[in-house]
């Protein structure tokens, strides 16, 4: 291949806006054709080409859908393989996830545990939902990388890029602001699940750039203010707090507990300090 630096991106943009306008119309036809005309049981596709084809048509888009689904298939079992395999690398999952096959020369183990888990969260009969929140995660996705591709350009103007991109600034800007809007439009509970989701990772990479050294400190450190302010709380509002309780038998018991919670979380606080291990 001839300058791939150049060809791969212009490719890539030919195929996405072919792929775009292909989708397009066939939304748009379909879309009309069933609106237009009755709705038979089935997916939108499915039922406008029975309308317009019949019987063949139905069974066209139902050969076209499995193959589609069969290279779709394949495509993700590769991409979740060589995640799995990065996190592995980078120390987030066990080393064994990178074992190649010796035959095959494949990460099987990564393909299997990226299968289980597909399979684990398919059988909670949630797809539409985990569907929603991977469209989240890869819309958040999106708007990190151009706001990547901004910081890059402002702190390493001089870096070579063979690549140019067109309007730059405005078209990642206009990128972010897009998928920022289309943010609103997923399910709520569905944007929750993936919010959740990125949060733990965020965690789990956190605790991984620290140290587990460093992180129990910080917890320690949060445990013991925590305590403290619980005391101050206790000792400055006692009496706004036993007056929200109709006895004072039951507004002594909840004071001896918050006070007994607050030196626990400065104990265990002060442990995790001071421990040398």
């Amino acid at each position: 291949m001839k300058n791939p630096e150049k060809t791969i991106p212009r490719a890539i943009f030919l195929t996405t806006g072919i792929l775009t306008a292909m989708y397009s119309l066939i939304a748009y036809v379909a879309v009309g054709v069933s609106g237009e005309l009755y709705v038979v049981p089935g997916t939108l596709l499915t039922n406008s080409a029975t309308i317009l084809l019949g019987e063949a048509g139905r069974v066209m888009i139902a050969v076209a859908g499995i193959f589609a689904s069969l290279m779709t298939l394949s495509t993700a079992i590769s991409i979740q393989a060589s995640v799995i395999t990065a996190l592995s690398r980078d120390g987030y999952l066990p080393d064994s996830f990178m074992s190649v096959h010796k035959r095959f020369g494949t990460h099987y183990k990564s393909i299997l545990f990226g299968s289980v888990m597909t399979a684990i969260f398919a059988s909670t009969g949630m797809v539409e939902v985990i569907g929603y929140a991977a469209s989240f995660a890869a819309l958040l996705v999106f708007i990190l990388v151009n706001l990547s591709l901004i910081k890059l350009r402002m702190d390493k103007p001089f870096l070579k890029r063979p690549f140019k991109i067109f309007l730059y600034p405005f078209t990642p800007i206009l990128g972010i602001i897009v998928a920022f809007t289309l943010l609103f439009i997923v399910e709520r509970f569905s944007a929750a699940v993936g919010l959740s989701l990125v949060a733990v990772g965020l965690i789990i990479y956190y605790v991984r750039m620290i140290g587990y050294r460093r992180f129990r400190i910080a917890i320690g450190g949060a445990n013991v203010g925590i305590g403290l302010l619980t005391l101050l709380i206790r000792h400055f509002f006692e009496e706004r707090i036993t007056a929200v309780f109709t006895s004072q038998e039951l507004a002594l018991w909840f004071l001896n507990g918050l006070t007994a919670v607050a030196l626990l979380c400065v104990l265990t606080g002060l442990l995790n300090v001071l421990s040398k291990e």
